[in-house]
């Protein structure tokens, strides 16, 4: 079974806490290093992202929590014992999307990984507090 890489650190605006909720797991059903976004605080439902299969360099959106996100800088990789990814990360409500001044904007960054961690491991994307 492949690896849960949950979202575990989020540094940023408030808005961001909501992606504490989500994680990337490979989809084993297409071709190699391809994963999937996914709500674990909603039975594990697929989380539908633009584009769909995720992979290491790619940005990415969805809509979630009644917001629009937009993900950039998306790394991730994953070995037999553990999976890490991140990026940045900012949210706008669905009324705002397309709106580029729009004053609602939040943004940061998040990192995931999959397992544990001793406080202070999981800074492996250069973020700080």
């Amino acid at each position: 079974m492949t690896q849960k890489i949950k979202i575990k650190l989020v540094i940023g605006d408030n808005q961001g806490n909501e992606l504490k909720k989500l994680y990337f797991q490979e989809n084993v059903t297409v071709a190699g290093n391809q994963y999937n976004l996914y709500d674990s605080s909603n039975h594990d439902e697929l989380i539908h992202t633009h584009p769909l299969n995720l992979t290491n360099g790619t940005d990415f959106s969805f809509d979630y929590d009644d917001l629009h996100w937009e993900i950039t800088d998306f790394t991730i990789a994953e070995t037999a014992t553990i999976g890490i990814a991140g990026g940045n990360w900012m949210a706008k409500s669905k009324s705002e999307r397309g709106d580029d001044d729009a004053t609602g904007d939040e943004s940061g960054t998040f990192q995931a990984q999959s397992g544990t961690t001793r406080t202070g491991e999981l800074n492996v994307y250069g973020a700080s507090a």
